[in-house]
């Protein structure tokens, strides 16, 4: 007598059930890891927002903190001496009582009492309106700050670097505003609009055309934070004689990210709007910029989402910057005193 033979195995229904429990648990898997990929690039996205806002924050730190606003020639002493001397010569008279100061070098043909001009007389206690710094053609009549709520122009001084001078050999600058070493710059903060004369150098990625490159890598269509160092004597010629194109496609533009810069500026009493270092004999004691900056990424934008920003903001102290001096006749009523 056969015994029968005892066949174990899987049936279809079985075998159906296990593809389908694996293709879900596949499937989980990588929707897992798609979600901590997604994740660890926003967050990493976010990390380099934060450290390009800190770069642009401590650049404009470092810049700052080297503005300069040498004093005004006193020259009470010089005239003091050249009305003695010519008051000697007349014979002991009073000095600056009419005299004949040509012997001096000094013409009082206009009946000005020059020996008893008094140099704080003729501060600027008003303040002056500062016109758009990118397109204006206001300069400072000594090294010192100018300044608005959204554009920043000031002086630095520091020694030339070696690369400085290779625009003064370089043939393809010929007939442009370039710049030249000296131991005195003009720095310019702006915000550039869209389709503005300071172009991306990324833009010129080989094998990719500008346009493409342009519309991948920037959002905003060429704007973003400029910054100008150019030297003061070139700056103040072409701001003066009607070089205003090319000055504006001069400069760096550092973050097409930005898209909202602000300045404030401390008097040693309150905040001000604005700065102008001729009228204030000084430079503010700090200033506060405020960074706005893009979080989303350019193909978010592209794709009609509306790009998400976040606000930085950070406090620079001047070295040189003192508080403003006020005399006796000012009226502190607008302040509350």
């Amino acid at each position: 007598m056969k015994t029968p033979i005892d066949r174990r195995g899987f049936s279809l229904l079985e075998l159906l059930l296990t593809l389908a429990l694996a293709v879900v648990l596949m499937s989980m898997v990588g929707a897992a890891f798609s979600f901590y990929a997604t994740r660890l690039d926003v967050r990493d996205t976010e990390v380099r927002r934060v450290q390009l806002a800190q770069a642009i924050l401590d650049m404009i730190a470092d810049d700052l903190r080297g503005a300069i606003h040498p004093p005004e020639f006193d020259d009470a002493a010089l005239s003091q001496l050249l009305s003695s001397a010519a008051g000697g010569a007349a014979g002991g008279a009073t000095p600056g009582a009419g005299q004949d100061l040509s012997a001096a070098g000094l013409d009082d043909a206009s009946g000005d009492d020059l020996s008893g001009e008094d140099p704080a007389s003729m501060t600027l206690d008003d303040p002056v309106e500062v016109v758009d710094l990118s397109t204006g053609t206001m300069t400072s009549e000594r090294p010192g700050l100018l300044g608005n709520q959204t554009q920043l122009q000031f002086e630095v001084s520091h020694l030339p670097r070696i690369e400085e001078y290779q625009p003064i050999i370089d043939p393809a600058a010929f007939g442009e505003t370039t710049d030249v070493p000296s131991d005195i710059k003009t720095v310019t903060y702006y915000l550039q609009p869209a389709g503005g004369g300071v172009t991306d150098p990324l833009q010129n990625v080989a094998g990719v055309p500008s346009s493409t490159a342009a519309a991948s890598m920037n959002p905003s269509g060429g704007g973003g934070l400029v910054r100008r160092s150019i030297d003061r004597a070139i700056t103040k010629w072409a701001l003066e004689n009607g070089a205003m194109t090319s000055l504006l496609s001069s400069g760096d533009l550092i973050a097409t990210e930005v898209v909202g810069l602000e300045f404030q500026y401390w008097d040693g009493f309150q905040w001000q709007m604005s700065w102008d270092s001729d009228a204030a004999g000084t430079l503010p004691q700090a200033i506060q910029v405020t960074l706005t900056m893009l979080e989303a990424e350019p193909a978010e934008a592209a794709a009609g989402f509306e790009p998400a920003t976040r606000v930085y903001q950070h406090i620079i102290r001047l070295p040189m910057g003192r508080p403003l001096e006020l005399t006796e006749t000012e009226d502190l009523s607008a302040a509350g005193l």
